[in-house]
């Protein structure tokens, strides 16, 4: 059984599945409740973007918290299981939509099927310099709502040369959240 648990919400404690591999690595739930903190009151009724999702308890943490819909996009199909099982075990099956496939061809997709987010999560593997080509695609496929922000999780020690500047950056062990905002036009 794993440590993982909803933090605040209506799912407030629930347990949520978890493996063991070598790239699955779930935020920390100080990590977790920093963020959600953050966001504060815009995660209610919104529609919320998980990629990297892994284990999927970002999503799940922002239904807890109030979203109206969350996508999760996850290209191991171990990992998309889990998601599917977490949404079960939560009571968010009906609230979540889970793309099994690489993040790079299923934005494009989400584009072409209409979605646009309020909040975007991106967390991908560390050190592999992911973060800023998926936050460059989000923003010029326009899957960012006017007023919505984008987050993103990378190592603490990776380098990064953003295009767009963040407007706020916290760091939390090994880990840094930044957040952009796309402005409301």
């Amino acid at each position: 059984m794993s440590g993982l648990r909803v933090i605040a919400g209506t799912a407030k404690g629930k347990r949520l599945k978890s493996r063991k591999a070598k790239d699955l690595r779930p935020a920390t739930g100080f990590v977790r409740e920093a963020l959600f903190n953050i966001l504060g009151p815009s995660v209610v009724d919104c529609v919320f973007l998980d990629l990297f999702a892994g284990t999927g308890s970002i999503g799940i943490e922002a239904l807890s918290r109030g979203a109206a819909k969350v996508v999760f996009v996850e290209v191991d199909a171990q990992n998309v299981s889990l998601i599917k099982e977490n949404l079960k075990i939560t009571g968010f099956k009906e609230k979540g939509v889970v793309y099994q496939g690489d993040v790079f061809k299923i934005l494009p997709l989400l584009k072409k099927h209409g979605w646009q987010f309020d909040l975007v999560f991106v967390d991908p593997p560390f050190r592999q310099r992911l973060a800023e080509p998926v936050l460059e695609a989000i923003f010029q496929l326009g899957l960012l709502a006017p007023g919505g922000i984008a987050i993103t999780r990378t190592a603490s020690r990776e380098k990064s040369d953003f295009k767009f500047q963040p407007f706020r950056e916290e760091r939390y062990g090994n880990s840094v959240l930044r957040f952009f905002a796309r402005d409301k036009d």
